[in-house]
């Protein structure tokens, strides 16, 4: 990631994620919607993991799996997480529409 080794690599990893954890924590208690949370936590994990992970880590760590779900599969879950959100935004905008 930062080209040191990767006990440093990890450590800088862990310590972006939990500020991940604390923008999301953030965002749901200002904005009280679970869903936009959950949306910005994957969101950032998914983004700290697909640059920070890289093959020889991985290969490193034994953690191959997670290289390949955070590259192929999780950016899909996102997408389905957005879509969702998309959805219940239209929903209520035109819900309060209709009874006006």
């Amino acid at each position: 990631m930062f080209w040191s080794g990767p006990s440093s690599d990890l450590k800088i990893i862990i310590f972006l994620l939990v500020i991940s954890v604390a923008v999301a924590s953030f965002v749901y208690f200002k904005t009280k919607k679970i869903l936009l949370g959950v949306f910005i936590l994957s969101v950032l994990s998914n983004l700290i993991l697909f640059y920070g992970m890289y093959y020889q880590f991985a290969e490193y760590y034994n953690i191959m799996w997670l290289f390949k779900f955070v590259r192929k599969i999780w950016p899909y879950m996102n997408l389905a997480l957005f879509i969702s959100l998309i959805i219940i935004f239209f929903k209520n905008k035109y819900a309060k529409n209709k009874n006006k």
